[in-house]
């Protein structure tokens, strides 16, 4: 219980920090300075509801990650509502909506608190394995680590993160799968499925468990598999029990990866480009085995806990057929994220408890053999009872090597987190210096502007992928800068090309480019704000000019299918120079993304290119456009009032009164309906000219 206390003591120590603050007016979703996997599953459960300002939507709409953390965390916001109406009695949909926009932080601080109890019962389920496997001592040794461990304690802040939740149930079907192997019931083989189910419920990876869960079924007295013993496997009830269970509660717990299953594919054949590919500055082996291995798990573990937790799995493994099977577990989770390209050490949280164990095992094998030396050579004339207490301190000295190395790292990781954030100091400079006018461009990982309805600012973000970077490298040529007065830089991003300068030259040729031509006007102070650090520099007035720009968007050539990003760059360009009416920039750009979109992408920026053309009267421009857009996508109201209205200009009375009615078909709600009846009416009363047509 101590051990448990000590736990959720040590986890509540900063979970307030990185919070959304409501006072910048950020999309709550949106704020980066948020971890992001709270982002995500908050923003993925709140889409499902709108706090039930929408139809309640179970489906995730996404199979990069199972749901079950969606799930979690949509009935924590439920249940965060349900206080909300207790509280502000009568209180509608609308006023909750409204009070998870501008005070957030008690939702977050809830869903948090779930989590650090989600991770305080991991560590009491470590220490029942520990136990069940190597005695009461190795199992609150390794309990007492896992505790302490930064990676764990970091990981139960967030809200229902799926490695931990992934964690929790693999720990449960380990403790099932060694009464398994232990010779357990059919309700042993249900429940170590139904653990593994739920595990893969939150990550992929842990389904691999369903490799120790069989061979926990092969007959306990067979030392060797053979031909019969294999029969008997397959013969054996407890084994399709449990494989069925495994599927049962993988359906129940994320339904809509089997019901959605075009969505999963698709997104899973994404997520295994992106898992297999080079991930900007941090791949540095064709696996990521040799990474976890040598610098992600020392780092997780400290070197001490590290060296001692390999020992220690040898000490498992000798100590019986259910404890070969534990080892085999964690080896199975560190393999199947070992082959991927990049090394997370939240990839292999599930496979940890497994190897502090084997790190409790060696603190107490370590004093048991130092005990049996004191006991088997005592000084002259001192009492051999006195080896106990030499175990004890040998124990005690080597326990608190490993629990102190980690600390460092995490006392200043804790430190940063409690300062303010680069991204939003670096915003409140922005707004308070920059006219929310002057075109700015702005890196992924720096300060986060509402784009989103009314646009906060003359803001484009700069397109980033941390896998298959060349799929974006289009965008790093300084010509595409000019028209852009400013640009906001984070270390996030130019920290990652230039630590590959090789692979990437073309960005860190850009990157080169900036710090000779564009001067810093502001950067963060790392000793008064942690987090990346942000630049702001000054973009020269002119850096090139249309034909050169053309020039190389036609000669550099578009890399990849997955072209959606670029696509989303032209319209942003687009938009901030038809935002500050700089018509030939806005045009040039929504032509651009039109070369390259997909119809529901291609939709926007044709009705983007017409906008433009009409604001600077090109009634022949607009005509085309309509044209062509009308085309293929006929049932675009404003494309038929834009079409109207040109119509209109050149006398052409009655096709524009057809294509105003056709406008209000299709959106009888629009804004300027009013003004539209009332054109078709002039106009069918025999009204000629341009005049008033809005």
């Amino acid at each position: 219980m101590l051990i448990l206390l000590i736990s959720l003591g040590i986890r509540m120590w900063g979970f307030g920090d990185r919070l959304p603050d409501p006072t910048l007016g950020i999309n709550v979703f949106d704020d980066t300075v948020v971890e992001e996997n709270d982002r995500t599953t908050m923003g993925r459960a709140w889409d499902m509801w709108k706090g039930d300002a929408t139809k309640l939507d179970l489906n995730p709409h996404t199979g990069g990650w199972p749901a079950l953390s969606f799930y979690l965390t949509l009935a924590g916001q439920m249940a965060y509502k349900t206080y909300f109406v207790a509280s502000h009695s009568g209180a509608a949909a609308a006023e909750f909506v409204r009070h998870i926009q501008v005070e957030n932080k008690q939702v977050f601080l809830l869903l948090r608190l779930l989590g650090i109890l989600l991770g305080v019962a991991t560590v009491g389920l470590t220490y029942v394995l520990g136990a069940r496997l190597l005695g009461r001592p190795t199992g609150l040794a390794a309990a007492l680590i896992l505790a302490c461990n930064p990676l764990h304690i970091q990981t139960s802040q967030h809200i229902s993160d799926p490695n931990l939740l992934a964690l929790l149930f693999v720990l449960l079907a380990v403790v099932a799968i060694c009464r398994v192997a232990e010779g357990g019931t059919v309700r042993d083989s249900a429940l170590a499925g139904l653990a593994i189910g739920l595990a893969g419920a939150c990550k992929y990876v842990p389904l691999i468990l369903t490799v120790p869960l069989m061979l926990a079924h092969l007959p306990v007295k067979r030392k060797k598999v053979t031909f019969r013993s294999i029969t008997l496997l397959f013969g054996d009830r407890r084994l399709w029990v449990s494989l069925a269970a495994v599927l049962l509660a993988m359906f129940i717990a994320s339904p809509f990866t089997f019901l959605d299953w075009r969505t999963t594919l698709r997104d899973l054949i994404v997520q295994r480009r992106s898992l297999f590919s080079e991930w900007v500055g941090q791949t540095e082996f064709p696996i990521s085995l040799p990474t976890y291995l040598g610098i992600s798990l020392p780092s997780a573990l400290g070197w001490p806990g590290y060296l001692l937790s390999l020992t220690g799995m040898l000490l498992i493994w000798r100590s019986g057929r259910a404890g070969r099977l534990t080892v085999l577990t964690g080896v199975s989770i560190l393999l199947a994220n070992g082959m991927l390209k990049v090394a997370q050490e939240r990839y292999v949280l599930p496979a940890l408890p497994i190897m502090v164990i084997g790190a409790g095992a060696s603190v107490i094998w370590a004093g048991v053999w130092a005990g049996a030396r004191l006991r088997r050579n005592p000084a002259p004339g001192e009492p051999t009872r006195g080896s106990g207490i030499g175990r004890m301190l040998v124990s005690a000295t080597i326990l608190g090597l490993v629990l102190i190395a980690p600390l460092p790292r995490y006392v200043q990781v804790r430190a940063a987190l409690a300062m303010p954030d680069s991204r939003h100091v670096s915003r409140r400079w922005i707004n308070e210096h920059i006219p929310p006018g002057s075109p700015t461009a702005v890196e992924v990982y720096g300060p986060v502007f509402n784009t989103s309805g009314e646009r906060e600012r003359a803001v484009v973000v700069w397109p980033f992928f941390a896998t298959q970077a060349s799929l974006v490298s289009m965008a790093y040529h300084p010509a595409f800068l000019d028209g852009l007065s400013n640009v906001v830089l984070s270390s996030e991003v130019s920290r990652r090309f230039e630590r590959a300068a090789s692979t990437y030259p073309i960005e860190t040729a850009y990157y080169r480019w900036l710090r000779a031509h564009a001067p810093i006007i502001w950067t963060s102070d790392p000793k008064a704000a942690s987090g990346p650090r942000i630049e702001i520099r000054a973009l020269p007035i002119r850096i090139s000019s249309q034909a050169e720009r053309d020039s190389i968007w036609k000669h550099t050539g578009i890399s990849g299918t997955l072209r959606s990003r670029l696509v989303a760059w032209c319209l942003n360009m687009a938009n901030v120079f038809l935002s500050i009416e700089d018509h030939g920039r806005a045009e040039e750009w929504a032509k651009r993304g039109i070369e390259i979109a997909e119809p529901f992408e291609e939709k926007k920026l044709l009705t983007l290119l017409a906008t433009s053309q009409l604001r600077r009267e090109d009634v022949r421009g607009v005509l085309q456009t309509a044209d062509r857009a009308l085309q293929k996508y006929p049932d675009v109201a404003v494309l038929h009032l834009y079409r109207a209205m040109a119509l209109e200009a050149i006398g052409m009375a009655k096709e524009a009164a057809s294509e105003y009615n056709a406008s209000l078909l299709l959106d009888p709600g629009q804004r300027e309906a009013p003004r539209i009846r009332e054109r078709i009416r002039q106009l069918n009363g025999g009204s000629r000219g341009s005049s008033d047509h809005g």
